[in-house]
């Protein structure tokens, strides 16, 4: 019988190994001073990002941030305006142009290109920037930062002069360089959720996870993502090889689902909360062990026909419903959890924390029945 001491370590393992492995996608924001990017990276990322004595210098204008899980180049410091014209061309243009060869890892994902919305207006020099950076085929997110202070003819106008060839709404169909208007303030229809939307569709499939993983906005991408992982497992070789096994080994099928529990809980990391210790001290190790020595033979009373099964024997389609159960009922408990922590819920934190267990138990005989039912 695996032990609940061997659980937790092989989860830490796991979970130290996804981030080993984890590609960083990297995000260029661009921007002059005051215009709020680093307003807009806290709100989306939490306020998380590197120190300035830990970051890298790429070049004199340049500089590079580990923010979570996501790679920030931050033109602090670089006025954007005609007099730097030659600064922006050597350095920024430059780094960009640098990084648009070789492996993935080194290239530039995503553009977010801030301008202040407050102003009502966009310089020439602005437009030559964002028609500079369109020659590289990047994905550029024009952010329209303080929206809130601009006037509905302000925003038009702006709009007008960098797609001169679109009106307002047209602009925003643009599926590789459109424009978002954002704010700090807690007007839902400028939240910077659109642009996480976006940010992921551009994404490849490689950079995806980390950058879902490290967004702190959007729950229901990170719930999304939750399921394509427990479809990973669910389907396909991942269930091959437990079919069929004795009933007596159902931990061991278990336990072999730590690496989807452990992706799973990395989505709905944050700031301010272990998550990975409370998982695997009182969560993941309590779930698995616990379920895996007693709870588990519970799931015969929900097999149509387990009677009928030679020696209890698990078949590929139970295997499939117990790896479904558990991903979807922690993808559905952490989910809440997320939503109760970034809000300020501490009565909802702590009832999912001092009965995790028992909140599972339940969700898993919910989702296992609906699967086997299908």
């Amino acid at each position: 019988m695996i032990s609940k001491e061997d659980i937790e370590k092989k989860f830490n393992q796991e979970y130290d190994n996804i981030q080993k492995e984890i590609t960083k996608p990297n995000i260029f924001v661009i921007g002059g001073t005051g215009v709020g990017k680093s307003t807009l990276i806290n709100t989306i990322f939490g306020e998380e990002k590197a120190k300035t004595s830990d970051s890298k210098p790429e070049t004199r204008g340049v500089n590079k941030f580990i923010h979570k899980n996501v790679v920030l180049f931050d033109t602090e410091g670089l006025e954007l305006d005609e007099k730097n014209e030659k600064k922006f061309d050597d350095e920024i243009l430059g780094e960009i142009r640098n990084r648009s060869h070789g492996l993935i890892n080194n290239k530039i994902h995503l553009v977010w290109y801030l301008i202040a919305a407050s102003s009502d207006r966009v310089t020439d020099f602005q437009i030559k920037i964002f028609n500079e950076l369109k020659k590289f085929d990047i994905p550029i997110a024009v952010v329209f930062t303080k929206s809130d202070s601009a006037t509905e003819e302000g925003a038009d106008a702006m709009i007008k002069r960098l797609y001169p060839a679109l009106n307002f709404n047209e602009s925003f169909n643009d599926k590789k360089n459109p424009p978002f208007f954002v704010s700090n303030n807690k007007d839902e229809d400028l939240s910077p959720l659109h642009l996480i939307d976006w940010s992921i569709e551009q994404l490849p499939n490689i950079l995806k996870y980390a950058f879902i993983s490290s967004q702190v906005i959007n729950y229901e991408a990170k719930y999304k993502e939750g399921k394509n992982i427990i479809l990973q497992h669910t389907s396909g070789n991942a269930i091959v090889g437990f079919s069929p096994i004795p009933f007596s080994d159902a931990p061991i099928l278990i336990a072999s689902q730590i690496g989807m529990l452990a992706r799973i809980i990395k989505l709905y990391e944050i700031n301010g909360f272990d998550l990975k210790t409370f998982m695997s001290t009182t969560g993941t190790g309590l779930v698995i062990s616990n379920f895996g020595k007693s709870a588990v033979a519970s799931i015969l009373k929900f097999i149509p026909g387990v009677g009928t099964l030679i020696g209890g024997i698990i078949n590929a389609g139970v295997a499939s419903a117990l790896t479904f159960a558990m991903g979807t009922s922690l993808n559905i408990i952490l989910k809440k959890l997320f939503i109760d922590i970034i809000k300020g819920n501490k009565n909802g934190v702590n009832n999912i924390m001092n009965n995790f267990e028992s909140i599972f138990s339940k969700e898993f005989s919910n989702q296992f029945n609906m699967k086997r039912n299908e």
